[in-house]
């Protein structure tokens, strides 16, 4: 059995006292049971799926089983690939209390317009 917990930072929440400042967020709690991927095919898929985030679709379709052994006897490489199975997710989130914000105006601590990421950084 394993866990993990991933949550992401949506916003400041600010307070006319400094030290009661909050933060918006986004949070889940995974458990399931992990398995290591030991079968090359197996190992070159979940490979694939990471790849994904970083090389066009045609770079990662071109990944083979046999490069993936190539460079792992080449290299020395000493990648693992562990499958976690979920089995349950628990969630909570913090959402941000201001109210939305018309572009360019001017709310005192933060001013809209332009680009504001607030996704999750990779």
């Amino acid at each position: 059995m394993v866990c993990f917990e991933i949550d992401t930072y949506l916003a400041a929440i600010p307070n006319s006292v400094l030290c009661d400042y909050d933060t918006a967020y986004a949070s889940v709690i995974c458990r399931g049971h992990a398995r290591l991927l030991i079968d090359l095919e197996e190992h070159t898929l979940a490979l694939r799926v990471f790849a994904r985030k970083y090389a066009s679709p045609e770079k990662v379709d071109a990944l083979k089983p046999k490069t993936v052994e190539h460079f792992q006897s080449s290299y020395g490489a000493h990648t693992a690939m562990i499958e976690i199975r979920l089995e349950t997710m628990t969630g909570k989130q913090r959402p941000n209390p201001l109210p939305e914000m018309e572009e360019g105006k001017d709310c005192g601590w933060w001013k809209t317009g332009g680009h504001h990421d607030l996704s999750p950084r990779d």
